[in-house]
């Protein structure tokens, strides 16, 4: 088995042979320059992220393949990449885990970025750390006419610039050093590419695009909900958190007064049901209604937690809610994060979910108010019935007239005894 030396020097023979002398004349950007940019950018965020030698390495072999799959379709390049990958590695007899973790960070690049462990993540903010770079105008101009050159026609200065700046106010760093060092300086070309659209739309006698979220892979204007929408979605979202917290204030008033009956019932009106078996029927329509009542009031705050976890294919088909915390707290940290960006990176899919989350909040609101009106109106009637059934067992024993004495005879009436001879 060749050495990690041995394995990116020739690694890193082979990409450069195979994008200097076979990569596509169309493709301007993705070529020997990019990849090389990427292998520098990537060392400079693993010097700040303290990787392991291993990890460093791994890194190295990754960056130099990443953009490989560029030989063959620049559609799902990243899986034709993994496959040349696997295959020139297994030449050179790399362990099968060093192969595994070259695929799978390779794989990670694919946007929206989904990296799985800290070596993919430095790789993909390596990837796109141009945004960042302070000539991000000049590097970005053979991605422009490699854009033109796939596409067949030209782009305007207008279409291109919103194009970036929709993918870049979309994107986020994951490393450390991305987002304390890269993204202060990505911002910085936010606010430049704004300045140039702003003057361009000045010069065109035409009203910037506002509100909408530009999808980069298909060129073309998605709309976003602004922020009075927005405005809604967060007031509604609190108005149903609010109503939830007042029917769990409720439920624990009805289970606080219950439970102090059915304490008295037990420990004091029990006991005398021996000596007043009269009271035996009103007592038993009063526990019983303390009881439903208590019950209705714990099932209408009982959660319902459903099992956890999500998979890949439930976020690409947006079947998931991910604002939902019973969907993915058994889900691993990383698988969570792919998700969330995953979302951020979908409009229709982030609003879409907002617009599920308030519905199911206000299913559960249905549910609690429900059986909270079941509970309110079980405590009322079986308080009163119960009420008029211990009048009733008692007043028998009220109405009963206490028996008279006898008349006295008067004392003239009194017979003496005879006083004994």
């Amino acid at each position: 088995m060749a050495s990690g030396l041995d394995v990116s020097q020739a690694i890193e023979d082979f990409v450069t042979d195979a994008l200097l002398h076979h990569l596509p004349p169309s493709l301007h950007y993705h070529n020997l320059h990019h990849t090389r940019y990427v292998v520098k950018a990537a060392q400079q965020i693993a010097a700040q992220e303290n990787l392991s030698e291993e990890e460093r390495y791994l890194l190295h072999v990754s960056a130099w393949l990443h953009d490989i799959g560029y030989l063959h379709t620049r559609q799902s390049h990243e899986e034709i990449g993994r496959e040349i990958a696997r295959q020139q590695l297994e030449a050179i007899q790399s362990p099968e885990a060093h192969i595994q973790a070259v695929e799978a960070a390779i794989l990670s690049t694919k946007i929206p970025q989904s990296p799985q462990s800290l070596m993919a993540q430095v790789l993909c903010d390596a990837d796109l750390a141009h945004l960042a770079d302070e000539d991000f105008f000049e590097i970005c101009l053979p991605l422009r006419r490699e854009w033109e050159a796939v596409e067949g026609q030209p782009m305007t200065d207008t279409a291109w610039l919103e194009a970036n700046l929709q993918f870049m106010q979309k994107h986020a760093y994951f490393t450390r050093y991305g987002q304390q060092y890269l993204e202060p300086m990505k911002q910085e070309n936010i606010l430049k590419v704004q300045k140039k659209l702003k003057k361009l739309h000045k010069k065109e006698n035409k009203t910037p695009p506002q509100n909408s979220d530009y999808d980069a892979e298909n060129t073309k204007i998605v709309p976003k909900a602004g922020r009075g929408v927005e405005t809604v979605f967060r007031t509604t979202s609190k108005n149903h958190l609010d109503l939830s917290a007042m029917a769990d204030n409720k439920a624990n008033i009805l289970i606080s007064i219950n439970t102090i009956i059915v304490s008295v019932i037990i420990s004091i009106l029990i006991q005398k049901l021996d000596t007043n078996p009269h009271l035996i029927p009103p007592t038993f329509i009063l526990l019983l209604t303390c009881i439903i009542t208590i019950v209705l009031a714990i099932l209408s705050t009982r959660p319902v937690v459903s099992s956890g976890k999500f998979s890949k294919e439930d976020v690409e088909a947006r079947k998931v809610n991910l604002l939902f915390f019973g969907n993915f707290h058994q889900m691993d940290l990383n698988d969570y994060e792919w998700g969330m960006r995953a979302l951020m990176y979908d409009a229709e899919y982030l609003y879409g979910s907002l617009i599920r989350d308030i519905y199911f909040l206000g299913r559960v609101l249905g549910r609690k108010y429900r059986l909270l009106r079941y509970a309110y109106t079980i405590f009322m009637y079986g308080l009163v019935v119960s009420v008029l059934a211990f009048v009733l067992a008692a007043f028998p024993f009220i109405a009963q007239p206490k028996p008279k004495a006898g008349p006295s005879l008067p004392a003239t009436e009194q017979k003496t005894s005879p006083a004994p001879k």
